[in-house]
């Protein structure tokens, strides 16, 4: 059996979509990674920019 590992998706408002995927679908959060760097900022073309990583 196959099965998804990881997804990424761009959020406006990342608590309140924790919270749906949690309350809601029930995923389960196991861990948290941020990451604001400058290179990423180029890459996603997105000033501001900040990434987390919420498995």
């Amino acid at each position: 059996m196959s099965s998804i590992k990881y997804i990424g998706m761009t959020v406006s408002n990342i608590e309140q979509s924790i919270k749906f995927y949690v309350e809601v679908l029930s995923f389960q959060k196991i861990k948290e990674v941020e990451v604001w760097v400058e290179d990423w900022e180029k890459l996603q073309g997105i000033f501001g920019l900040r990434m987390q990583n919420r498995s």
